[in-house]
């Protein structure tokens, strides 16, 4: 859907703003927006050529602030009487310094003002001196032709206006550079340009008085091309124009038109007089009456009554008179009876696909009112861009018809029988103004122009059908208020030569949840999807559980309703949900049927609880090369197909300690031997697959809650709130991320397995042990995806860590038994020691004990 650009208030020098035309070509009378006031400049030859407020300032150069004027033209000017005046940046009352003397061309005039403490260097003399304090950084500036203090933002009167700084709210075009101390704002070419824009007019710069005896600067004066006409419409040669048609005529520059400037001849109707409205680029004429059908017209534009609006003379005047001709209608053989370039966004489906577009759901209808039915295979409808669309081969309208052309989507409904396409290229109407027009491949067929009225969330619509102006949708006689009625006349009701093909009553296509689905999540809403656009009234449906009724928020649009529960279902309970017929009606105007045939039943099973006592078996996040075989175990304790509905892993980036993906596990089990496997394809066995490189190498953490991957979009803190289980990895300590793991628990790290982080993965040894949030079970070894966890577990040798005798004891007894301590439990087997006496020599010796003694 396009829009209009506001119109700008342009600069004083007789640049007239463009008047914005709101035009039904033909159809309607033409509105107009007044141009708003604009400076009209007293002389095209005196400009402020420098501004300079810091003077006496800290820093300063010069003594004093000055204004300094310049001759641009080519003759001289007496500015006796005038004055120059100044107010800050967001003043509305002015302080002036008279003026006196003749500025000759090419001549500056420096007008000295307020001293301060500062500076070193005087102004040269003065021609004009007076106390105005000027802003050293932002204010306003106006050169006057009398010395009245101006009030507010200046209209009458200027011959010169300066903004400068960015906080001025007042200047030509936008304000000239925020200056300082030391700069000025200084007009180019040495005072020579004037473009009517502050900022393209001034730089900041040193500044550099001059006065009258300082050397003159003769400007070249710009050159200057005459007026001409640049378009018309109807254009030259154009035929089938409709008679009440109006006038429109553009020039190459911003005009002022003097009386008798147009001359409209016609064939059989004679002369004709107009209303005009527009300017300054674009005037239309409103002819007094109707032309007559069938008849030839030539408008001349004559060229003596045209003047163009600059200060650059001559040329002046258009060179010569431009005459243009067109051709009326016969009749009123095709009538663009609507035109839909503004949809609502929220009740504008005007194409019934179910979806609400700003863009798709424009639409233009067109009536055959020729007499009979016509073929229209290559005909084109254009906006004031271009073609938007062909009428492709077999386009057939009969006589009292409508072919409706959407801007996009897919139409839904009958739309009365009409002839019903999508343009090829998106219609992308403006709302105002715009031009749609039916072209037959070699003349205009119809054409209708529009202004603002065309931007309101609703069509414009012919009132009556076919011979009426264009109105407003919803204030059209037997609209009832409705936005529009593609395809049929505004009451709804089909055009006279259309048949309207049979109708079906609305269906239920489909259901979210489907009839029979279950484990559907307790906070699911419910989605019914019908055959066609349709209204639903009252009780439209009803829905039973075994838990209780719930209320539900009805949104959606066109052909499908969501339902929203609140409460939200119980867990493992049973819905019954009807659609009742009578409470559903379609939105088409072909009826019967109107409802629906039957009611429409389907139920639905909620899953069970979330089950809690999941674990985070074994994880792989740091796999050999390009991170492709990572994956992520959980484990029911080996109970085995354990319904995971209701729980979420979440993992968490160590460097923010907030959350980087989630992944739902809405509708997943554990197998058979209590395994679930998220990971990568080359990963054996996988359950849900992430992408390569999905696990982060450390410090990260996976964790496992009840909830849903929305309630952890990314960036989500770090929480206990409904956590089960978590594993803290890498081998940087991460206090944010321990918070995850009971008090005392540490973050364990695949890298210190044997094998290193190409081969081990952490697991939970013996598998399944350790409890949930408690990594102290943690080990290393070789992944093993969906199998018991094989870790290996560090060691080390078993010692003797004390005897009896000790080593070295005297006196020992004769009788003495010998006993053995050891660091650990161990097994002995064979000759596991040896006796020797000095003087009784070997001796052998029963064993008893075991674990370590």
């Amino acid at each position: 859907m396009a829009h209009n650009h506001p119109l700008s208030l342009l600069s004083r020098h007789l640049t007239t703003p463009l008047a914005l035309l709101l035009l039904l070509v033909g159809q309607t009378a033409v509105f107009t927006h007044a141009a708003p006031t604009v400076p009209t400049a007293i002389s095209a030859n005196i400009v402020i050529s420098q501004i300079y407020g810091g003077g006496g300032n800290s820093g300063a150069t010069y003594t004093h602030d000055f204004i300094e004027l310049f001759n641009l033209g080519s003759s001289s000017v007496d500015i006796t009487g005038w004055s120059v005046q100044y107010t800050s940046a967001s003043g509305t009352t002015w302080q002036t310094t008279p003026l006196s003397g003749t500025i000759d061309p090419g001549q500056y005039y420096l007008v000295e003002e307020a001293q301060g403490a500062g500076g070193t260097t005087p102004l040269p003399t003065p021609d004009a001196s007076g106390g105005l304090a000027l802003s050293a950084t932002s204010g306003k500036i106006a050169l006057v032709n009398n010395s009245t203090p101006l009030t507010g933002c200046p209209s009458a009167d200027i011959v010169d206006l300066i903004g400068y700084g960015s906080t001025a709210n007042c200047a030509e075009g936008s304000t000239a550079p925020t200056l300082s101390n030391t700069t000025a704002a200084l007009r180019g070419s040495d005072g020579c340009n004037e473009t009517d824009n502050n900022a393209a007019d001034f730089a900041s710069g040193a500044p550099n008085p001059r006065n009258s005896s300082s050397p003159s600067n003769v400007c070249t004066p710009p050159s200057d091309d005459a007026p001409i006409v640049t378009a018309t419409t109807p254009g030259d040669g154009d035929s089938e124009v409709d008679v009440n048609s109006n006038i429109t005529i553009a020039f190459s520059e911003a005009v002022t038109v003097s009386s008798s400037w147009f001359d409209i001849s016609c064939s059989s109707s004679g002369s004709h007089s107009a209303s005009e409205s527009g300017g300054s680029t674009s005037y239309t004429l409103n002819p007094g009456s109707d032309f007559t059908p069938g008849e030839s017209c030539t408008v001349t534009v004559i060229a003596t009554a045209i003047s163009d609006d600059d200060s650059t003379d001559p040329p002046d005047n258009m060179p010569a008179d431009y005459s243009f001709s067109f051709t009326t209608a016969v009749s009123n053989t095709w009538i663009i009876n609507e035109i839909h370039a503004d949809p609502d966004p929220s009740l504008g489906d005007a194409n019934g696909d179910g979806t609400v577009s700003t863009s798709q759901d424009e639409f233009v209808e067109i009536v055959n009112n020729s007499g009979s039915t016509a073929d229209i295979s290559g005909w084109t409808v254009s906006d004031a861009i271009g073609v938007k669309h062909t009428f492709p081969s077999g386009t057939i309208v009969a006589d009292q018809c409508a072919v409706l052309l959407f801007s996009g989507g897919t139409p839904t409904g009958s739309f009365g029988g009409a002839v019903v396409q999508t343009a090829v290229s998106a219609l992308s109407l403006n709302n105002g103004p715009e031009t749609v027009t039916l072209h037959d491949g070699s003349a205009i067929r119809a054409t209708v122009s529009y202004g603002s009225e065309g931007g309101d969330n609703q069509s414009l619509t012919r009132d009556p059908d076919l011979s009426g102006a264009f109105v407003k949708h919803s204030l059209a006689s037997g609209s009832s208020g409705s936005l529009f009625s593609p395809g049929t006349q505004l009451d709804g009701t089909p055009f006279s030569g259309c048949s309207a093909p049979a109708d079906a009553a609305p269906t239920v296509t489909a259901t979210t949840p489907a009839d029979g689905a279950s484990s559907v999540a307790v906070d699911s809403t419910i989605t019914v999807q019908f055959s066609e656009s349709v209204q639903v009234t009252g009780s439209w449906f009803d829905i039973s559980c075994d838990s209780s009724s719930h209320s539900m928020a009805v949104s959606g649009s066109g052909s499908s309703r969501t339902l929203t529960p609140s409460p939200i279902f119980a867990p493992g309970e049973s819905c019954v949900v009807t659609i009742l017929a009578s409470g559903v009606s379609d939105s088409d105007s072909n009826d019967p049927p109107d409802t629906m045939a039957a009611d429409y039943v389907f139920s639905f099973t909620t899953a069970v609880s979330a089950p809690t006592h999941i674990l985070i078996n074994e994880a792989d996040s740091d796999t050999p090369g390009s991170d492709t075989a990572e994956f992520i175990e959980l484990y029911d304790g080996g109970s085995g197909n354990t319904n995971l509905t209701g729980l979420v892993v979440v993992l968490f980036n160590g460097g923010t300690d907030t959350s980087y993906n989630a992944f739902d596990l809405d509708g997943y089990s554990t197998n058979g031997s209590g395994y679930f496997l998220l990971g990568n394809t080359a990963v054996s066995g996988v359950d849900l697959t992430l992408s390569n490189g999905a696990l982060q190498n450390g410090p990260d953490a996976i964790a496992l809650y009840v909830g849903n991957a929305a309630d952890f979009p990314n960036g989500t803190a770090v929480t206990t709130t409904n956590l089960l289980d978590a594993i803290v990895y890498g081998s940087t300590p991460d206090p944010e991320l321990l918070a995850l793991l009971n008090g005392g628990q540490l973050q364990v790290d695949e890298n210190s397995g044997s094998g290193g982080s190409a081969n081990d993965s952490n697991q939970r040894c013996p598998n399944g042990s350790g409890g949930q949030r408690n990594s102290s079970s943690y080990g290393h070894g070789t992944p093993t995806p969906k199998a018991a966890n094989v870790c290996l577990i560090a060691d080390d040798a078993p010692t003797v860590t004390a005897t009896t005798p000790a080593d070295g004891a005297s006196d020992v007894t004769v009788d003495a038994n010998l006993t053995i301590a050891f660091s650990e439990s161990v097994q002995v087997t064979g000759s596991w020691f040896t006796m020797s006496c000095a003087s009784s020599g070997s001796h052998s010796a029963s064993v008893s004990g075991s674990g370590s003694s």
